[in-house]
């Protein structure tokens, strides 16, 4: 969905600030909605209030610091806080709450922050967190006196607005830095591309702390729009709330768009969703195939490619009028869809190792220049000036070196052909696999450790870890898991663990990756002995669970969180128990249950049972 005609967000408009034209959004469209969460709703007059007495509090500490660390879980304290920390001429860090202490005393004192915004369930966190330098803002207890009014501050639009926390490759997360003008160009293409104006209801069912999040939330509230902030816990009951919120735009990373399609398995009317708007990892034929048989008709489909460091670099706007005429979808060499041509104001050179540009048809390092890039890496010269560069020919623009490989095909689609070091994508993340390796290695009683990432045969990745431990020294899977689960979040924690008496070597001394064995779909070595299910619901189960895990022979004693279990696989059980027993369950009841039989009697003393024992 183009736009075309006269734009309600010219470009004269990224010389403003996101502070500064919310502000005017709140004056001229006071009564809109703005944000929703549950039954909560706040008008874009209401979120102006309450992110200016945060701001007022803010300017009032007189705390000469440019960042300001945001640890909140409620998406209602979250959208203030942040939006309240940009009017008050600070850099939002958005800190996931679900992280282990550890990652977030690392993101907090590489941020430099003196001040914490949380909210009274987390201040006891925060609390433990602060090293005695910050100070400590409850959003959710400001004084009703606070100012309403808008703090009149004059923001540059080159100044800091977000510092986003990714996996970097020295084993810690690096910040990429993010100012106004930036994000406002974002917002710009998100109304240009997809058309996000005054009539969308838009969601993005991933955490407010993710930049495409972060993106999707500013591009709504800096386009008229409403965001509906909305939950995944069940592929059925999503898509029950986006015909209920009549959501008109959903963001959905390619891996979540692939289990909600794959858990739904029917046609949807969804009469109001007009755009689908995915990416973060390949697009596979299969993918689009489903989407045309799930979505309506009237449903369009916009798969792009981008970085947190460069925004958004490519889109390709899906054909499903060929896709449902069954008409040629790829070329011959193509595996994946292409992620599409550049977006206005940003260009794509493929280079060689040398710095020289490579023809069609060929393969090189993705470089994009654009006067809309990151100003850089937080507190890391020496990264920044690796990675953003002066533009080739002796061009004046700068130049981010992507790390990404692709070619261009003959009709100008940018195909990507995968990662220059160890970056990975799993689940929409981009994970250096070096700290994943790095957090191993600091357990005690591991002496080396490999991790890489395997697709399965849906395409899906998952993260397998290889570990060698020290002669003589005996540590099970589940407690390694936990010991790594308290140093990185979940989504990087490996889906499979294998121990190796010893790491395979190159004749070069250093670790030889090509020769580390397949995982395979043989049952992992587990804390606990194989037992067979003994009843027609446990074997079910330990079918299922083979299916969406892709492991033989799991038994009803097994751990599914050993296995790999992920809430990406949970959704896609949830999703088949409800098509076969019609059987609602959370998500939340899998992680409790863990076991096949402990879940087999959960289902057993449902009030209704629909499998007979």
């Amino acid at each position: 969905m183009k736009n075309s005609g006269a734009y309600d967000f010219p470009k004269s408009q990224l010389e403003d600030s996101i502070a500064g034209r919310f502000e005017t959004l709140a004056t001229d469209i006071p009564a809109r909605l703005a944000f929703k969460y549950h039954t909560v709703e706040l008008s874009y007059a209401s979120l102006n209030g309450r992110a200016n007495q945060l701001a007022h509090v803010l300017l009032a500490k007189g705390v000469e610091t440019d960042t300001v660390v945001v640890l909140v879980e409620h998406p209602v304290h979250q959208v203030v806080a942040q939006l309240g920390v940009l009017k008050a001429g600070k850099a939002c860090v958005p800190l996931d709450t679900s992280f282990p202490a550890a990652r977030q005393s690392q993101i907090l004192i590489d941020a430099q922050a003196k001040i914490i915004v949380t909210e009274q369930t987390h201040e006891a966190r925060a609390r433990q967190l602060a090293t005695g330098e910050q100070r400590i803002v409850t959003v959710d207890t400001l004084d009703g006196k606070s100012h309403f009014k808008n703090p009149g501050l004059s923001i540059d639009p080159y100044a800091l607005a977000y510092v986003l926390y990714t996996s970097g490759s020295t084993g810690a997360p690096k910040g990429v830095m993010q100012n106004h003008r930036n994000l406002l160009h974002v917002a710009m293409l998100y109304h240009r591309d997809l058309g996000i104006g005054p009539a969308s209801r838009m969601t993005s069912p991933t955490s407010l702390t993710y930049t495409g999040t972060v993106w999707a939330l500013l591009a709504a509230l800096l386009n008229r729009a409403a965001f509906i902030c909305t939950d995944f816990d069940s592929p059925l009951i999503f898509a029950q709330t986006l015909d209920q919120e009549k959501i008109t735009t959903v963001q959905l990373i390619t891996t979540l768009l692939r289990q909600f399609m794959q858990a739904v398995d029917q046609s949807l009317s969804l009469p109001h969703l007009r755009k689908v708007y995915t990416g973060g990892e390949a697009l596979h034929k299969e993918d689009v195939v489903r989407f045309a048989k799930t979505f309506p008709p009237h449903c369009g489909l916009l798969y792009n490619f981008g970085s947190t460091e460069a925004g958004i670099i490519t889109h390709h706007a899906v054909n499903l009028e060929d896709v449902r005429e069954n008409r040629f979808l790829l070329g011959p060499e193509d595996s994946d869809f292409p992620v599409g041509c550049p977006v206005e104001d940003v260009e794509v050179i493929l280079m060689d190792e040398g710095g020289n540009s490579v023809p069609p048809g060929e393969d090189g390092e993705i470089a994009v220049q654009s006067d809309f890039l990151s100003p850089g890496y937080w507190a890391d010269p020496e990264l920044t000036n690796r990675h953003f560069q002066t533009g080739p020919y002796g061009s004046t623009g700068r130049v981010f070196l992507s790390g990404d490989f692709g070619r261009v095909r003959s009709d100008g689609a940018l195909i990507h052909r995968g990662r220059r070091d160890f970056q990975i994508k799993v689940r929409g993340y981009r994970i250096n696999i070096a700290e994943i390796e790095n957090a191993l290695r600091s357990i005690d009683g591991v002496s080396g450790a490999a991790v890489t990432a395997v697709a399965d045969t849906q395409g899906k990745s998952r993260i397998v870890a290889y570990v060698e431990l020290e002669k003589d020294y005996e540590l099970t899977i589940k407690e390694l898991r936990r010991q790594l689960g308290s140093l990185m979040p979940g989504y990087m924690v490996p889906a499979l663990i294998l121990y190796l008496d010893q790491l395979p070597v190159a004749a070069n001394g250093k670790l030889d990756r090509q020769a580390l064995p397949d995982p395979g779909t043989d049952r992992p070595e587990v804390d606990n002995p194989y037992i067979e299910p003994r009843t027609a619901t446990e074997q079910y189960l330990c079918k299922l669970w083979s299916d969406v895990l892709h492991i033989t022979d799991i038994g009803i004693h097994d751990s599914f969180l050993e296995l790999g279990g992920d809430s990406i696989s949970v959704f896609r059980i949830i999703g088949q128990l409800e098509d076969d027993w019609k059987i609602d369950l959370k998500a939340r009841v899998l992680f409790d249950t863990e076991t096949v039989e402990a879940l087999a009697r959960h289902i057993g003393e449902l009030p209704s049972q629909v499998v007979e024992e």
